[in-house]
């Protein structure tokens, strides 16, 4: 994609009853030119072209502004004027961050408005099939960085001024589908001049594969930024993307935010000996690719529980706990005999077995519970006896800890040895959920301490990952 040439195209609005915005201007021709504008390989816009007459750009700014985020699905890329290898331009499926129009907005006797998308994706038509490109968010900077040794000479001595970057992983990474090499892209800073040269440094995974489709490899890089986020506790984004793939470029733009990274190392800075890729190498990709959307949201839960205190981060923390569980439960790796074939959750939940028959031991908890009004306080004595009926079903049913057991068992974790009673746990749960206060505040706040509930979270997500025994993983202390 070379950022000095023009792309120039057709397109459809689509937006319902659009005349009526502007009744007494022209009516709307639907079909107009349009040119894609790049600033810079991530910043562009979109120019689309219209009779003054028509006041095209006050009708699509008037549009019913709660759609406004959608407006770009009302707009359909359908001929591509140039250039000639360009084969496709989709911006669909993006939200637009801003429109233009003013007095100046003139061009071969046309007015033009212009769209700032959030994201974009071309294809093109080529011959070459080099290796992709993915360029990361400034987040995940110091992370590449770790890989890297500088050696520029020395000024004194005499010979001709060498700045060489050394990146200490020289070879390949397989990683499934595909092979990466993170490193940076070197280049010369806009704010250089003739005095002084500036050298930008952007982090980027370097791709090679063999046959993979560009949805496969994004599957992969999606995993790759995944995992690099669980390793820093910080959301690791791709932000540009050049994939060779199908005998077609794919380029695809989009925006992505940018967390300040003080400790790159996140709270298994030791076990994985300050270095990423000891996750990354060690887990079974193949599994994750399978359940890549679930992976993610369990990663982008768990830091930003990090983030969090108190209350928000116990729910988050002990949700994701049991989401990990349900998991377990549905794909048939636990409690295989109560969750049936095919598995289901509320089979799992058990009830204690009764003497009598489930009207006459109804009625028993139901008289029983009664009796306990004589100690309620007389503001709430009118409630409780209304709810008695709603307390029964969970009165019957076995506690949650007992379902956990099992899952503790088959991913060989025990809650105590992170310094954590499970059922003292599922009482602080319950406490939250039903809107009750928090009686020991002191304990809530130990085991949110990253070496308890958070540690004993992110040990299971790493087995989750596949990494059974942190102990006894290859490790690699240096990169490369």
């Amino acid at each position: 994609m070379d950022l000095e040439e023009r792309i120039f195209f057709k397109l459809t609005i689509d937006i319902p009853d659009l005349d009526k915005l502007e009744p007494d201007a022209k009516k709307s021709e639907l079909i107009y030119d349009g040119e894609l504008v790049f600033e810079t390989k991530s910043e562009f816009y979109i120019k689309i072209f219209f009779d003054y007459s028509e006041r095209l750009d006050r009708k699509v700014m008037s549009w019913d502004p709660k759609y406004s985020y959608s407006l770009l699905s009302k707009f359909q890329v359908n001929e591509i004027i140039s250039p000639k290898g360009l084969k496709h331009i989709d911006f669909v499926n993006y939200y637009h961050k801003g429109m233009h129009s003013g007095t100046d907005s003139h061009e071969s006797n046309k007015q033009y408005f212009t769209i700032k998308p959030t994201g974009i994706r071309l294809v093109y038509e080529t011959t070459e099939q080099a290796e992709s490109e993915i360029y990361l968010n400034q987040t995940a900077f110091k992370l590449i960085e770790l890989s890297y040794r500088y050696q520029p000479n020395s000024p004194w001595k005499n010979e001709e001024f060498r700045f060489e970057p050394i990146n200490n992983i020289k070879e390949f990474i397989s990683f499934n589908d595909i092979n990466f090499i993170p490193e940076h892209n070197f280049f010369v800073s806009s704010k250089s001049s003739d005095k002084q040269v500036s050298i930008g440094k952007e982090p980027r995974l370097r791709i090679s594969h063999n046959g993979a489709t560009e949805a496969k490899i994004k599957e992969h890089v999606d995993l790759l930024c995944g995992l690099y986020s669980f390793y820093t506790n910080k959301k690791i984004d791709w932000k540009y993307s050049r994939i060779y793939a199908e005998g077609k470029l794919f380029v695809e733009i989009k925006d992505t935010t940018h967390e300040d990274v003080q400790v790159i190392h996140g709270i298994f800075i030791w076990d994985f000996i300050q270095n990423p890729l000891n996750l990354i190498c060690n887990v079974k990709t193949e599994d994750l690719i399978d359940k890549a959307n679930f992976v993610s949201k369990l990663i982008e839960r768990f830091n930003y529980a990090l983030k969090t205190n108190d209350e928000t981060k116990f729910m988050i923390l002990y949700s994701i706990l049991e989401q990990l569980r349900n998991h377990y439960i549905l794909t048939g790796q636990i409690e295989k005999e109560k969750a049936g074939n095919p598995p289901k959750l509320k089979k799992v939940k058990e009830e204690y077995k009764f003497i009598e028959k489930p009207d006459t031991a109804d009625d028993f908890i139901k008289e029983t519970l009664k009796r306990i009004i004589e100690i309620v306080d007389d503001s709430d004595k009118s409630l409780f006896e209304q709810e008695i009926q709603f307390k029964v079903p969970g009165i019957k049913l076995m506690t949650m800890a007992n379902q956990f057991d099992s899952y503790f068992k088959f991913a060989n974790v025990d809650p105590r040895d992170f310094g954590l009673d499970f059922r003292k746990l599922k009482s602080i749960r319950d406490d939250i959920f039903h809107g009750r206060p928090i009686r020991d505040k002191d304990y809530l706040n130990k085991v949110n301490w990253y070496e308890h509930l958070p540690r004993l979270t992110g040990e299971l997500l790493i087995k989750f990952f596949g990494i059974d025994d942190l102990k006894t993983i290859e490790k690699k202390r240096n990169f490369g």
